[in-house]
C-alpha cells in the first residue's frame, strides 16, 4: 500500500521497452513524452534520460516510475510547478556519473533530486506541495483469514470528510472498495 495524491493528465504515455527518453521506439513508436502527459515507466523497463528535458512551459506533468529512470551524465529534467514524480516500490532514479550535480530533477526551478544524493528507490514522491491533509501516526495492512485488514490512526485531519480505501492489481488502475468516515 502506498498513500499518495493521485492526479492524471490528458494523455497517458507508457514506455513499452527499455531505451532512451527521446526515442519514439521506447514509447511504443509514439513521440517522446511532453506537455499534458502522464508518463509511466513500468517495472522491468529502464528509460534513459539522454537529453535535457525542459517542460517548464507546460501544465503540471505526472511521472510514475515502477521501473528505472536513469540519467546520463550531465542530463537534467526541469518540470513545471505542480508536477509530481512518484517512485513506486521497486522503482528507482539513478544517475549516470559525472559530478554530484550533473544529474537532477527540478520542479518549478527547485531541485528535488541530484545524482550526488545517490540513487533514489521507491516508495518516494517528488513534489512541491503534496503533503497529505492528515498527520498519519500509524498505517498497517495485515492478511487475516484470506482478507487484507487495513487500519490507520491520524493525529490530525484538515478539511477532509472521509477516506477512500482503494485496491489495484497493477498499480495503475484503482478500484474503490470502501469509504470510511
Amino acid at each position: 500500500f502506498f498513500l499518495s495524491p493521485h492526479k492524471g493528465y490528458s494523455t497517458s504515455i507508457t514506455a513499452t521497452q527499455s531505451g532512451n527518453w527521446r526515442s519514439a521506439a521506447t514509447w511504443g513508436d509514439m513521440a517522446p513524452p511532453g506537455c499534458f502527459d502522464t508518463i509511466i515507466i513500468p517495472a522491468g523497463i529502464v528509460v534513459t534520460v539522454d537529453i535535457m528535458v525542459n517542460l517548464t512551459g507546460c501544465p503540471p506533468v505526472y511521472i510514475n516510475v515502477f521501473g528505472e529512470m536513469h540519467f546520463q551524465a550531465g542530463k537534467k529534467m526541469d518540470l513545471p510547478d505542480g508536477s509530481v514524480v512518484f517512485i513506486q516500490p521497486g522503482g528507482t532514479l539513478t544517475g549516470g556519473g559525472g559530478s554530484g550535480n550533473s544529474n537532477w530533477i527540478t520542479i518549478d526551478g527547485d531541485p528535488y533530486w541530484t545524482a550526488g544524493s545517490g540513487d533514489l528507490s521507491g516508495p518516494a514522491v517528488l513534489c512541491q506541495s503534496c503533503a497529505l491533509p492528515i498527520e498519519l501516526v500509524n498505517f498497517k495492512a495485515e492478511l487475516m483469514y484470506g482478507y487484507v485488514n487495513v487500519t490507520w490512526q491520524t493525529a490530525s485531519e484538515i478539511d477532509n470528510d472521509y477516506f477512500l480505501v482503494q485496491r489495484s492489481a497493477d498499480g495503475l488502475n484503482w478500484e474503490t472498495i470502501a469509504e470510511v468516515d
